[in-house]
Order: structure tokens, then C-alpha cells, then sequence
């Protein structure tokens, strides 16, 4: 997208303008992204104009109660329903997509995203023990207890193959393969419970298993900017890093960098929070594996790429929820539109693309 992606042939003005370039996206896709959520509010099945959406919010804001019943669930759709619905959409989409950019780039693999080390499967576990048999790690609510229930278990992959990581070489190759290994331990464990349960636990398994944006409420979006607070914070610093070690371990090490040490940090903070982004939100797929692809064609390998595959993941998950609420009469799975979505543009830009639009 902005010209030749080999860093090997630029000019100092060739970096300095395509830097430039990638700051100019990133603020039009920021400011695109906070424009579409704020009208997103009045796409839903309700039929609400804009302009009665815009005069709730600001009636919610100065604290106005609503005047009659019509009015009240109007309020109800849009401060209850959607604002938690929509402001959790962009921060998952941008914790999933940073977090498929990171492991794209410490893992080198371009089929690595966030749940390949078994995150997604564990967490899937913990939901499936506690809807089945109620079983919790902690006496909590019965929303609360599931959500720990999730992070806990989506945690127990990380912590196994930090270990394997500690005690052999932690390569890119050992923490995949324990990860899938792990992976299919607990999906098998969860498909056995899954085909014991009763009808209605098994629906909500299977929902979870989705990833819907329909189960996160209010309470839950503090848990979220945390996150993503979080994740940014840690990871930006060391965007430079995660650059350097696109082109390899060997080639990190000869300028100074401690390949697996990186890597290992990459992956806790990853892991860690995308464990608390799929806890509220299920297994929401594409986000992560599709995202960086795309954001790697337009801006390459660059330190840029982080902040853009988080803006963007932002804005596909919402977009692609606004097509989940309308399409159906009480909203379907958005994993399921992402997955729709996300495949076709997956392999469009497979084939369209050059090889060094992946590789940097």
C-alpha cells in the first residue's frame, strides 16, 4: 500500500514518509472507528433514528429519567444493551488483533494467533465444568464464576509451556506444539462434557464456543480497558524487538537480543490478557489470524503494525457485530459472522499478496 516493503531498498526519506503514512492511517481508522461505534448504537431491530439515539445519550449523561414505557426501553436498549456491547467489541477486536500480531512475529509462523498455544481451549473448559456441573474455582455469582472459571483454565496453557519453555531451548516450535498439545487435552475433555450435558447447558457451551458480545455487561468493561491498558503498556516498548525477531532467532541474537526471553514475555502478556478478553466474551475466531495479515500488507513488519492491527481489529469486531444484531431477530454469535468474513478475506489477500508482504 505504500510502496516497496523491503526495507533493505529504502532512503532515509523513503522510511521517514512511509512512517508518516502509517500515522495519518492509523488516526483516520481511530477516528473511523469512533464515529461508526457512536452511530452503530442505532443500528438494531428497534428502528432508532440517529437522532433520538444521540438525544438518549445525552439524556442519560445529564441524568434525565425517562417520561413514559416507550421511552424506557429505548433507554434500555441503548445504555444497557449496546454501549457495553459496542465499547467491549473495539476493545477485544484490538486486544485479539494485537495479540495475533505479536504471535505472528515472535512465533514466526503466519498461521499463529492468539488461542494457538491452547488458550481459547482451556478457557472453554472452565466454562463447560462450571454450566454442567457448577463446578467453580471460587463461590462467586454464577456470572462471575463462570468468567473465573475461564481465565483460570485459559491460563493453565500459558503456565505449561512457560515451564516446558524454561526447562529446554523455549523456541518458537516447542511452545506450539506443547500449546497444541494442551489444545487438544482439553477439547477432548470438553467434548465429553459437552455430550453429557443437558440441551440448555449444551446451547450455552456452544455459544461461548462462538464468542458472542452479547454476554458482556456493564461491570465487565473496567475487567476489559484494563486489559488493554495492560497489554499496551507492556508491549509497545518492546514492538522493536518483536521487529527484530521477525527476521529470525539468529539474526535477533547478533544484535543483542535475548530471542527467548522476549518471546516468553510476549506470550505471558498475551496470554494473559486475551484470557480476560475471551472470560467475557467467548472464543471469538478470525480476529486475530486475519487482522495482522491484512494491516502486514498495507504497513509491512514495522513497529506501526501493533497499534494498526489493534485499530482495525477494533473496528472489523464491531462492524461485523452491527451485521450479527441486524441479520437475525435477536442477534446471532458475532464468531459466526467473523468467521463468514473473515475466511473470504483471509484467502483473497493469501493470493493476491506477495510473499514479502508477510515476512516483511
Amino acid at each position: 500500500m505504500f510502496g516497496n516493503t523491503n526495507p533493505d531498498l529504502w532512503s532515509k526519506d523513503d522510511y521517514l514518509r512511509r512512517r508518516n503514512c502509517i500515522k495519518i492511517v492509523t488516526i483516520i481508522l481511530i477516528v473511523i472507528a469512533a464515529c461508526a461505534s457512536i452511530y452503530s448504537l442505532s443500528m438494531t431491530q428497534y428502528h432508532l433514528s440517529f437522532a433520538r439515539m444521540l438525544e438518549i445519550i445525552y439524556d442519560g449523561i445529564v441524568g434525565n429519567a425517562p417520561v413514559d414505557d416507550t421511552d424506557y426501553i429505548e433507554h434500555k436498549i441503548v445504555w444497557e444493551m449496546y454501549i457495553p456491547r459496542v465499547a467491549g467489541g473495539l476493545i477485544v477486536g484490538a486486544i485479539l488483533g494485537m495479540a495475533g500480531a505479536v504471535m505472528q512475529s515472535v512465533i514466526h509462523n503466519p498461521l499463529a494467533d492468539p488461542y494457538t498455544t491452547g488458550i481459547s481451549s482451556g478457557a472453554a473448559f472452565g466454562v463447560a465444568i462450571f454450566t454442567v456441573y457448577g463446578i467453580s474455582i471460587f463461590s462467586l455469582s454464577s456470572q462471575w464464576a463462570m468468567v473465573t472459571n475461564a481465565f483460570l483454565f485459559a491460563m493453565i496453557p500459558c503456565c505449561a509451556i512457560l515451564i516446558f519453555a524454561s526447562i529446554g531451548r523455549g523456541t518458537s516450535s516447542t511452545m506450539i506444539l506443547v500449546g497444541i498439545a494442551i489444545m487438544m487435552i482439553f477439547g477432548s475433555a470438553t467434548s465429553l462434557i459437552m455430550f453429557s450435558a443437558e440441551p440448555s447447558s449444551f446451547a450455552s457451551i456452544y455459544e461461548w464456543n462462538i464468542g458472542s458480545l452479547a454476554l458482556i455487561k456493564y461491570e465487565n468493561v473496567p475487567f476489559l480497558v484494563a486489559a488493554i491498558v495492560i497489554f499496551a503498556a507492556s508491549l509497545i516498548p518492546l514492538s522493536k524487538y518483536m521487529t527484530i525477531m521477525t527476521a529470525g532467532d539468529k539474526m535477533a541474537q547478533t544484535v543483542g537480543v535475548n530471542a527467548k526471553f522476549v518471546r516468553c514475555i510476549c506470550f505471558f502478556i498475551v496470554s494473559g490478557c486475551t484470557a480476560i478478553a475471551v472470560s467475557f466474551t467467548g472464543s471469538i475466531g478470525f480476529i486475530g489470524l486475519v487482522i495482522p495479515h491484512i494491516c502486514r500488507i498495507m504497513v509491512g513488519s514495522s513497529k506501526g503494525i501493533l497499534i494498526l492491527s489493534g485499530v482495525v481489529g477494533g473496528l472489523m469486531l464491531m462492524t461485523c457485530d452491527i451485521v450479527a444484531r441486524l441479520i437475525v431477530l435477536g442477534g446471532l454469535p458475532v464468531g459466526v459472522i467473523t468467521a463468514a468474513i473473515g475466511s473470504p478475506i483471509f484467502i483473497f489477500f493469501l493470493v493476491r499478496s506477495r510473499r514479502n508482504s508477510y515476512y516483511g
